[in-house]
């Protein structure tokens, strides 16, 4: 069985001939703008098919199979629209699958099964939109996994072969489930993409859709040729606004009005509008039946521009309307009125002043409807103007303005063709409406409060705001950091600058905040490697997430999806035991991974932790030994130092290399990454009871707040986060341990020494530590004091990238430009730690 929608001649390969021509007319359009909308729109519905399949694979509800089979449904049309058969065509194998779960609810369903093949054919698709977005030719062939999908179809149909209708995920002829008027033409005209004139079949239902896209979606043209392909074959004698679709300018009278179809159909309402229902983008549907069709189609149908100007005596003109506005209604098919709620007190001035306007379309003469309108009491004005032959919008339009001059004509006389547009279209009391009251019970009912609305951002935009903000910045530190202003006593300049710094401030905040993105779809990933593993390695675990909602900058989140998915490999390849040996030592047979992010000041925390064997110390220390990594004696090693191994390049305990382990490559990415974004990682374990990974990341690295120190003529700034305390230090303090190591003891601890003058290289900074100043800086349990000649203060500071001709420097991660004009160069607190 397969999908209603797509019906007509070779409906199953997606694009026939007739489509081929009507789609090769979308060259006038910018193909590079649509396929940058289409790889966005494929990429969020196949992170949200994911999360639906990974979170259904115990049992599917109904729910799920509609959302499924409605993704796609949507991939498998977008595809088609963009000529991608490959994933269409695997697509709608997949469809085929749940429109049989949907409609049929089949029993003793192998789930696991059906989770695999989804995924299979999500990553197929994933993989053939990866080459479109390189710009490669997708070329890749799903007949392998449509040929699986169509087996286990078969199979789940209870092994009867499949009809000659669906072979290979092909609908020939007239799909099952759908009966198209044998007279009506599958084929659509070309260049429109309605689908052709049929005959009409005895019982047929007549309809009027409006379909209103989501706001910001985009191509809505594209989206209503999307729609009229997919209905080819279940309607016909279709007529729709606008007329041309392939227009470019179409586009922009959907996205105001809606896409507005008149049409017939043997299916009956209700199908009628699930089926509409299934447009993707879709914000509102109102869908009216109408009682009979119209002879000859709507040839017979005119519209007419009314207005009617009341006299200066009659008072409460728009009550007078409202009942001019129902009168109408009795002889017409469609109308709308301007102002569009006539029983608001505020429209009576409008309808004094510039009088009502009306747009009808009915199928009585010009003279009927003088004829009826003469007979209003209290009227002064009467203008009819016959309009071109249109499909009037259920939406707003501009009210009059002020002071416009009524459109006047004598009784009897057409006048000119200088008339008010139309407003919101009222839908007849016979109709069926998705959604509104009908237009007699609208009296009085109060506008619902528009909600708000999320509009996607190309994340080159939001770089290039946040490289202006940094800008800002910097500027703003020269100006009320300008030398010139030393020793000045400028009240008021200081004051205006407090008020100009607290705006660039809460400035900042708010770009820095457009950037922060949560990490639920970065963790909710992590599902599918627990699956994908648990199935291979025999094990059974869940993951359990906690504080996905914490949000992170966008370049660093980045950086992070590598590190967690490596972290959580490994414990669940080294970590959690099999079930009989967790059996065996009283554990449950299910291992548990947990996976949480919180906020800890300036940073973020990302927590893995897993209830497993935990690391194993001594074979740790014996591999780092035989590696030759050891530089002290083995018992001075504390158990954090002794784990930290594990991230070192082609450090692995596995003596076998297997598909998930044993190469020494992945806990490498860890460090890496996590150096690159200025974080870093913790380990803690317990045998026999698990592991605990403690990933410590900023919440962003564009601007900073730091400490700017200085040592001789040389200014580096340090990150505020990294300072615990600064303070003056004493000789009788000061001790040397056995190794030639700098200590110094301080409230009872003691901590390392470092000199920065030594450890940059600079010759003329202090060198007895008395007269110098002693900086506490801690990078996760770790601590140590530096040495500098002076503290400048704090100030926000942006960061910038060190030129790619500089060699790397451990200790220095980036630079910045003071108020002043000086650079400063930015320590990275993580590189004296790594000796």
């Amino acid at each position: 069985m397969s999908c209603p929608l797509c019906i007509g001649k070779n409906s199953g390969a997606l694009v026939s001939d007739e489509l081929t021509i009507e789609v090769k007319e979308l060259a006038d359009f910018d193909r590079d703008s649509m396929l940058e909308m289409f790889t966005f729109e494929m990429g969020q519905l196949l992170e949200q098919l994911e999360q639906n399949i990974i979170q259904s694979e115990s049992g599917y509800s109904m729910d799920q199979i509609n959302e499924i089979f409605r993704i796609m449904h949507t991939i498998k049309g977008s595809a088609a629209m963009m000529m991608f058969n490959s994933i269409s065509e695997t697509a709608h194998s997949i469809e085929d699958v749940f429109y049989y779960l949907r409609e049929e609810s089949p029993q003793n369903v192998d789930y696991p099964r059906l989770t695999d093949l989804a995924l299979a054919g999500m990553d197929f698709i994933k993989n053939e939109l990866n080459k479109v977005e390189a710009g490669q030719a997708v070329d890749g062939d799903g007949s392998g996994i449509i040929a699986d999908i169509k087996q286990f179809l078969s199979e789940l149909k209870g092994g009867e072969k499949a009809n000659a209708g669906t072979i290979a995920g092909t609908t020939v002829g007239t799909t099952v489930g759908t009966t198209v008027p044998a007279n009506a033409s599958a084929s659509a005209d070309a260049g429109t993409g309605v689908p052709a004139a049929g005959k009409p079949a005895d019982g047929a239902h007549h309809y009027q859709a409006l379909i209103l896209f989501e706001e910001g979606c985009e191509m809505e043209n594209i989206r209503a040729y999307t729609l009229l392909h997919n209905l080819s074959g279940v309607i016909w004698n279709a007529a729709h606004t606008p007329e041309d679709v392939i227009d470019e300018e179409s586009a922009a009278v959907i996205r105001k009005h809606g896409f507005l179809l008149k049409f017939s159909s043997d299916k009956n309402y209700d199908e009628m509008h699930k089926i509409l229902s299934e447009t993707i983008y879709l914000r509102e549907l109102k869908l009216e039946e109408k009682l009979e069709e119209r002879p000859g189609g709507m040839d017979n149908i005119k519209h007419y521009t009314i207005r009617v100007k009341f006299s200066d005596d009659s008072e409460m003109e728009n009550v007078r309307a409202y009942a001019l506005a129902h009168k109408l209604r009795q002889v017409t098919e469609e109308i709308s009125h301007q102002p569009e709620d006539l029983m608001s007190e505020s429209s009576m001035e409008i309808v004094r002043k510039n009088g009502v306007i009306f747009s009808v379309a009915t199928s009585k003469s010009y003279d009927n409807l003088k004829a009826l309108l003469d007979t209003t009491a209290y009227v002064k004005e009467i203008s009819i103007e016959e309009t071109p032959l249109q499909l009037e919008y259920a939406h707003e339009t501009p009210a009059p303005p002020d002071g416009a001059p009524a459109q006047t004509g004598a009784s009897g006389t057409q006048p000119d063709s200088q008339t008010g547009s139309p407003a919101e279209s009222q839908s007849r009391p016979d109709a069926r409406p998705a959604s509104a009251a009908k237009p007699d019970d609208t009296a009085g009912q109060v506008k619902k409060a528009q909600t708000p609305h999320v509009i996607s951002v190309n994340v080159s935009k939001l770089d290039q705001l946040l490289n202006l903000m940094g800008e800002l910045v910097i500027s703003e530190a020269m100006v009320t950091q300008n030398p010139e202003l030393d020793n000045l006593e400028l009240e008021s300049f200081h004051k205006e600058a407090r008020q100009l710094r607290k705006i660039i401030k809460d400035l900042q905040e708010t770009v820095m905040s457009m950037r922060m993105v949560p990490l639920s779809t970065t963790f909710f990933k992590m599902h599918r490697i627990v699956r994908d593993m648990c199935r291979q390695l025999g094990k059974d675990v869940q993951l359990e997430v906690i504080g996905e909602e914490t949000e992170v900058d966008k370049n660093i989140i980045e950086h992070i999806s590598d590190p967690l998915m490596h972290i959580i490999r490994n414990s669940i390849d080294h970590g959690i035991e099999m079930p009989d040996i967790r059996r065996a030592s009283g554990k449950t047979e299910k291992g548990t991974v947990m996976l949480e992010a919180k906020n800890s000041g300036g940073d973020v925390l990302i927590i893995v932790k897993d209830d497993g064997a935990g690391l194993d110390r001594d074979r740790i220390l014996k591999k780092a030994k035989s590696n030759g990594l050891l530089k002290k004696p083995e018992s001075e090693y504390t158990d954090r130092e002794i784990h930290q191994f594990i991230f070192l390049p082609g450090f692995s305990t596995n003596e076998k290399v297997t598909s998930f382990s044993g190469r020494g490559v992945g806990m490498d990415v860890v460090s890496t990454n996590l150096e690159v974004v200025g974080g870093s990682v913790l380990v803690d374990s317990t045998p026999g009871q698990g592991s605990m990974f403690t990933l410590k990341i900023p919440l962003t690295l564009a601007i900073i707040e730091g400490m700017t120190i200085k040592m001789d003529s040389a200014k580096y700034t340090i990150p505020i986060v990294s300072i615990k305390q600064s303070f003056k230090a004493s000789q009788k303090d000061i001790f040397t341990d056995p190794n030639g190591n700098e200590m110094i003891s301080t409230r009872g601890e003691i901590f390392n020494v470092v000199r920065l003058y030594e450890f940059f290289g600079i010759d003329g900074a202090i060198k007895n530590i008395e007269d110098g100043i002693l900086i506490m800086l801690e990078n996760g349990d770790q601590t140590i004091c530096v040495l500098v000649d002076e503290l400048l203060g704090e100030q926000q500071v942006v960061v910038k990238s060190i030129p790619k001709y500089f060699k790397k420097t451990r200790g220095i991660s980036g630079c910045t430009l003071l108020g002043n004009g000086d650079i400063s160069l930015i320590i990275d607190v993580a590189g004296f730690f790594d000796k």
